[in-house]
C-alpha cells in the first residue's frame, strides 16, 4: 500500500461559533488523485485550505507529506503543493509565460530549469508558442484553466491541491481538459486532491473519494468500493443521482 500524501486525525474548524469541520479523520494515499465530493458548504474547500495552511486547524492534528505543517516560512514550506483554483486566478497584468514561471523565478531557479519547465507543461497541455506573451484576458475559459495547471506544477511539486478547477467550463471543453489532465497526471505522478460538486468527475478522474456533508466525512476509499457499498442512504443518493 502507498503511504499517506496527507493525514488528518480528529481535525476541526470553525469561524466563530459555528464549526465547518468537525472530528476529521482522513488518509490520502499518495501518488493517487482523490475527489473531495460534496454540496456547497459541506466543507470541501476549508478542507483543503486546511491541507495548504491557508488556516490551522482549531482541533487535531493535520501531516503533509509526511511531516506536520511548520509554523514559520510557510511561504518556503508551500513551494513543495501546487493550488489551482476555478477560474485559474491568474495575475492580469502577467502573460502567459510569466504567470507559470513566476514561482520558479522568485524562488531563484536556474534559467535553463525554467525555461525547459515551461516548455515540458505548455507543451503537455496543449498550449501553443502563441499564447505564451498573450494575457490572461484575451485567453478562453480553458485555455486560461490550462495556464493554471502548468503554474502549480512549475516548481515540481509532489503535491497538487485543486479546488473545482473545471466547473466552470462548458462540457465540451471540460472534456478536452480531462484528457490533457490524464496526461499531465501520467507524466507528472503527483499527489492530487480535487474538490469537486460533481460525481461523474470524480468517478472519471479520482481512484479514491471523500465525501463530505455538513462538515463530516460520510465516506472515503477507493471509488469503486464507496460505490459497491455506500456507508448511508447520504452516500448511495448522491451517486445514484450523480450517475443517473
Amino acid at each position: 500500500m502507498n503511504g499517506a500524501a496527507v493525514e488528518l486525525v480528529d481535525v476541526g474548524k470553525r469561524f466563530g461559533a459555528r464549526w465547518v469541520l468537525e472530528s476529521i479523520d482522513l488518509r490520502v494515499p499518495e501518488g493517487e488523485t482523490t475527489a473531495v465530493v460534496g454540496e456547497s458548504g459541506s466543507g470541501k474547500s476549508t478542507l483543503l485550505q486546511l491541507i495548504n495552511a491557508v488556516y490551522s486547524a482549531d482541533r487535531g492534528a493535520v501531516r503533509v507529506l509526511g511531516e506536520p505543517i511548520p509554523t514559520i516560512d510557510l511561504h518556503l514550506w508551500r513551494r513543495s503543493i501546487g493550488y489551482a483554483i476555478q477560474g485559474a486566478g491568474l495575475f492580469p497584468h502577467l502573460d502567459v509565460r510569466d504567470n507559470v514561471t513566476l514561482l520558479a523565478r522568485l524562488a531563484g531557479r536556474e534559467p535553463d530549469f525554467v525555461e525547459q519547465r515551461f516548455r515540458t507543461l505548455t507543451e503537455l497541455m496543449g498550449l501553443g508558442r502563441d499564447l505564451e506573451r498573450r494575457f490572461p484576458h484575451v485567453l478562453s475559459g480553458g485555455e486560461r484553466q490550462r495556464v493554471g495547471l502548468c503554474r502549480a506544477l512549475m516548481l515540481q511539486p509532489k503535491l497538487l491541491l485543486l479546488d473545482e478547477p473545471f466547473s466552470a467550463l462548458d462540457p465540451i471543453v471540460r472534456r478536452d481538459l480531462y484528457g490533457l489532465f490524464d496526461r499531465l497526471r501520467a507524466r507528472e505522478s503527483v499527489s492530487t486532491v480535487m474538490v469537486t460538486h460533481d460525481p461523474r468527475e470524480a468517478l472519471r478522474l479520482a481512484r479514491h473519494v471523500v465525501v463530505l456533508r455538513g462538515g463530516r466525512v460520510q465516506q472515503s476509499g477507493s471509488i469503486d468500493a464507496v460505490l459497491r457499498e455506500p456507508a448511508n442512504e447520504y452516500v448511495r443518493s448522491l451517486w445514484s443521482d450523480g450517475f443517473a
